[in-house]
């Protein structure tokens, strides 16, 4: 910040800690990556376990400490792995502004810290947005890549991050229109897949038709199934089934397909 007295200039780091988070002009939570770190952590516990195994096979014995040690450094290795996966699915900011914006309130409240050696605080940013690319289908990914910009993006997106609109490049969240396009999409689709297959063998019905129809039908509703939704082998085999039965008692109801 240039000109004026930093708020921050006559408080100790306690104080200062609790006067940053208070701030107005931070916009969110916006979490530094210290994915080198991260990856330091990994490799130091690694070569920490690797000397272990060394010990151990190398010479046929082991003791209660060393044992000890290896319990204590495995759950370390196992959290250290589960950290990094966890921050590496948050979802990123790319507004270099909006980074920078974040970098220059942490060196103002925290100055000591910002002028020590190795640029403490230049790092990748993510944020805890947990709604980011929610409940993900083939629908919704296919719109939020493909949809016109000013439906896909959330108004508040849109402001948190204006250099990935002003790219076009797709939002990291599905925002209330594109959740209600999808949504009509799959509603309308879902009743074509019943109503066409229903249509088809009222014209002309026989029964060698009927079934030939049931049997693309229900070939092509387990393909949408399982290449558009993400759902598991048990969901999947009970709305087929139960598309298929809905199938059939049409044609038991309706009398379709009985004359040969």
């Amino acid at each position: 910040m240039t000109g004026g007295t930093s708020p921050f200039e006559d408080l100790d780091y306690w104080s200062k800690l609790i006067a940053y988070t208070e701030d107005p002009s931070r916009d969110g939570l916006q979490l530094l990556e210290f994915a080198r770190l991260q990856h330091l952590n990994l490799i130091h516990l690694q070569n920490e376990l690797a000397l272990i195994k060394s010990n151990v096979f190398g010479h046929r014995t082991t003791s209660k400490g060393e044992m000890e040690k290896l319990t204590r450094l495995l759950r370390e290795y196992a959290t250290a792995i589960r950290d990094l996966d966890y921050l590496s699915h948050l979802p990123p900011l790319r507004d270099p502004k909006f980074i920078l914006d974040n970098r220059i309130l942490l060196e103002n409240a925290f100055p000591n810290m910002a002028s020590r050696p190795g640029a403490p605080y230049d790092s990748a940013c993510r944020t805890l947005r947990r709604d980011a690319v929610r409940n993900a289908d083939a629908v919704r990914e296919f719109l939020r890549k493909h949809l016109h910009r000013r439906l896909a993006w959330s108004a508040d997106e849109r402001k948190a991050d204006m250099l990935g609109f002003s790219k076009r490049l797709p939002p990291l969240i599905y925002s209330p229109m594109l959740d209600r396009i999808a949504r009509f999409l799959i509603a309308v689709g879902g009743g074509c897949l019943v109503v066409v297959p229903m249509l088809v063998m009222s014209f002309d019905p026989s029964q060698t038709k009927s079934l030939l129809v049931v049997t693309v039908a229900v070939v092509l509703f387990a393909l949408v199934m399982s290449l558009a939704f993400q759902t598991d082998n048990k969901d999947t085999l009970t709305a087929t089934a139960t598309y298929a039965a809905v199938l059939v008692v049409f044609i038991g109801t309706s009398g379709t397909g009985l004359e040969s």
